[in-house]
């Protein structure tokens, strides 16, 4: 039996008709449609904004909540005495250290002291533990760090740290050195991770070896953001650090410059906020006024070209957080020529206190937030005096250098 199919009859869709024109209230109506979709395109970008991790901007670094603590140490027959401040590994926290002064004291004078940073802290043994409080009474959170002194299980020798320089016994060194500054309040601070310590020691493996190091600093979460933004261009950012010393360290070549080069291969361009030279008079020979005794400081686009022994400085940025390389090279020659630099910003006689300290003053010729020196890609700041002698020690002189690399 056939079965008849109907196919429906197909109606097309009929459109309404626009109006010929758009009344008043039509144009009042598209007006408002139009606002609302560009205000909430408006409210979409503010939340957009929200979530978009900002850019890290450079930051002064101001304290939050200081600690402050000293310990002392002594050493024994076999190992020196080491100070230690630690952060420990589940501390959780970053360690801000804005002021370190060391002091030491032995029969031996003068002898190196030695400052380090170290993702391998020593197990101190035979110590005392240094008495930490808040400089805010009002604080009362619990403080994780650790300040002990004593002895650890490695002694650790010259060109070990970021940080040496011989200091004479307690005796013959001026009051003004006692204790000797470090890292100053205001300077760009150092900066420990969990784990890791800032040990100060000497060379000086004796019972009759003293050390003591004086510490402030904040501890602040790992995710705090440091510091906050200023317009000040004359502070220190993420600060390389490098200090030598001519003195003891090499034999000088009598009658030639002895030079300490901060030298910028480039590209960036190095803003020095700290310069320092501290000259010591136990072998030179000082006659007034006579300016071959002179040290001098110059910047210079001509970088003398150095000789004799050679050696590279340690540079280490104080963040430790900061795993930039630095391009800057800190060097120290015994042989940079034979004729003081006249062009220079800054000279002085290597003049002794009355009682001949090996240590007689610190010449300050930079300091942070003070105005800076900018040295340009094949351009370098010198140090330099000569020599009077052959001998270790003959031309003495100590030279650090805080810079930023911008």
């Amino acid at each position: 039996m056939a079965v008849t199919t109907t196919r429906p009859s197909v109606v097309p869709v009929k459109l309404p008709e626009a109006p010929s024109k758009y009344d008043k209230e039509d144009q009042d109506r598209t007006r408002r449609m139009i606002e609302h979709a560009i205000m909430q395109f408006g409210f979409g970008i503010t939340r957009l904004s929200s979530l978009i991790v900002p850019v890290a901007q450079d930051q002064d670094f101001l304290p939050v909540s200081p600690i402050h603590g000293t310990v002392v140490a002594l050493g024994t027959a076999s190992f020196a005495a080491l100070c230690q401040l630690l952060n420990p590994a589940t501390s959780g926290k970053i360690i801000v250290v804005y002021h370190v002064d060391i002091d030491y004291d032995s029969a031996l004078t003068p002898a190196a002291n030695i400052m380090r940073v170290t993702e391998d802290p020593q197990t101190i043994t035979l110590g005392n533990t240094g008495f930490l409080q808040h400089r805010d009474a009002r604080d009362t959170s619990t403080i994780t760090s650790t300040l002990l002194g004593g002895t650890g299980t490695v002694n650790l020798g010259r060109g070990s740290g970021s940080w040496e320089m011989a200091l004479a016994n307690i005796a013959t060194r001026p009051a003004p050195e006692r204790p000797f500054g470090i890292i100053r309040e205001g300077e760009m601070p150092l900066i420990l991770l969990p784990g890791q310590a800032l040990e100060v020691t000497n060379v000086r493996v004796a019972t009759d070896s003293f050390q003591m190091m004086h510490v402030v600093f904040d501890e602040l979460p790992l995710t705090t953001s440091v510091g906050q933004n200023l317009p000040n261009f004359t502070g220190p950012r993420s600060s390389c650090v490098g200090f030598t010393e001519t003195s003891d360290t090499i034999t000088s070549v009598s009658g030639a410059l002895t030079v300490v080069q901060l030298f910028n291969p480039g590209p960036f361009t190095l803003k020095v906020t700290g310069l320092y030279v501290v000259p010591r008079v136990t072998i030179f020979t000082v006659s007034g006024g006579d300016p071959t005794k002179f040290f001098r400081v110059r910047r210079t686009s001509e970088p003398l070209t150095l000789g004799g022994t050679i050696t590279s400085v340690l540079v280490r940025r104080l963040d430790r957080r900061s795993t930039v390389p630095i391009t800057a090279t800190l060097k120290l020659s015994t042989n940079g020529g034979t004729v003081l630099f006249p062009n220079s910003f800054f000279f002085d006689e290597l003049t002794p206190p009355i009682n001949q300290s090996p240590l007689p003053w610190t010449a300050r010729i930079i300091q942070p937030f003070g105005a800076p020196i900018f040295v340009k890609p094949g351009s370098a700041i010198e140090v330099a005096s000569l020599s009077e002698s052959a001998a270790q020690g003959g031309n003495p002189m100590g030279v650090g250098f805080l810079w930023d690399e911008i």
